[in-house]
Parts: structure tokens; C-alpha cells; sequence
């Protein structure tokens, strides 16, 4: 069975969306959809709603409690079963790393081993 070369492109698009892209995208067409009303800049309005979402997406998705929250959904599927201990350890990295650069940006630093602290010299 063959599929549709501008269907599967169109699945493997919409299928790699971010929540930052599918909510900018979902705006943006709401906005565009409104200045048929209003006036006829439809792409102007696309453009200018597009933008909206970003803003508190951000600052939903930088906060400590969101960050907690998803840990704990993620620690919860690991415990039913879901998700390995192996995925569950990349989501959260993931997520931490996502949180570190969010609010401290780039950064040369090394990550810390996960070593016993060193006893100190007699």
C-alpha cells in the first residue's frame, strides 16, 4: 500500500511538533482567522499571533513546580511499567538540562560526576 508523498510529509511535519510550535501555529491561525473580521491582513495577523504563546509558554514551562510536576508523571510511568529506569533517567536529564539552559543559558560547565564525596586529607 502506497502512501501519499504530500501526506507522509505532512505527517512527519505536524508529527514533530513541539508544544511552543503547535501552540505559536494554533494562534497564529486563530489570529489570522480573526482579521477576517476585522480587516484583510490575514498573514500580518498570523505573524503578529504566532507570537503570543511564547511568552507564558516559557514562563509556565521554566518554573520549578513544572519541572517537579513532569518528574513525577515520568517517576510514576517508570513505576507502572510504562518507561524504563533508562528512559525515565533521559527524560529528567533532558528536562534539567532544559531548565539549566532556560535560566542560566549556555554554559561551558561540566556536569557533575555522580561520585562519593572525597574524604578530606588527615
Amino acid at each position: 500500500m502506497r502512501t501519499d508523498p504530500m501526506r507522509q510529509l505532512l505527517r512527519t511535519i505536524f508529527g514533530r511538533l513541539s508544544v511552543f510550535t503547535a501552540c505559536s501555529l494554533t494562534a497564529g491561525a486563530l489570529a489570522g482567522l480573526l482579521s477576517l473580521i476585522f480587516t484583510n491582513q490575514p498573514y500580518l495577523f498570523f505573524t503578529l499571533g504566532s507570537f503570543l504563546p511564547l511568552a507564558p509558554l516559557t514562563l509556565y514551562f521554566s518554573s520549578v513546580s513544572a519541572l517537579r510536576r513532569s518528574i513525577e508523571k515520568w517517576k510514576v510511568l517508570q513505576k507502572d511499567g510504562i518507561i524504563t529506569e533508562a528512559q525515565f533517567r533521559l527524560l529528567r536529564n533532558t528536562a534539567v538540562e532544559w531548565y539549566r539552559q532556560r535560566w542560566f543559558g549556555a554554559s561551558e560547565v561540566t556536569a557533575l560526576d555522580d561520585e562519593k564525596p572525597k574524604e578530606p586529607a588527615p
